[in-house]
């Protein structure tokens, strides 16, 4: 049997539709067998794009609040190099050693208070006076 030419074009157009048909039909099932999986993918990541949200706010809101304790320390140390030291810590003109009763004591240059030792003598206080400002 002979086949014109014809014919042989129509046959190979019948396969040629034929296989796009079949490959088509096979994609397209492929792509419904894969659309659940495409939908978690989805959920996944909006997922990790909500907890990288919240990452950022916390680490946010650590940075304020370390700005924050920032902010107040410098106010405290402004306030603590402000702060009028006149007569804390300081000896009268007289001297760091004073008669107290009958005996003597230290006035203490830090806090202007006087030591809990008691000298006998003026002497005595001055010697302990020295021996503590002495440095190796």
């Amino acid at each position: 049997m002979r086949i014109t030419q014809r014919q042989l074009r129509r046959i190979i157009q019948e396969t040629v539709r034929r296989l796009t048909e079949d490959s088509i039909d096979s994609e397209l099932d492929h792509l419904r067998k894969n659309v659940h999986d495409d939908i978690e993918h989805i959920r996944d990541l909006k997922d990790d794009i909500k907890d990288e949200h919240e990452e950022e706010l916390k680490a946010e809101k650590a940075k304020e609040k370390n700005e924050g304790i920032r902010r107040q320390l410098q106010r405290i140390i402004r306030a603590t190099l402000r702060e009028d030291k006149s007569g804390k810590g300081a000896c009268p003109k007289s001297g760091c050693i004073k008669k107290s009763g009958d005996k003597w004591r230290i006035i203490s240059n830090k806090t202007g208070k006087l030591w809990p030792q008691h000298y006998n003598t003026k002497a005595d206080a001055e010697n302990a006076l020295q021996a503590y400002h002495v440095r190796n």
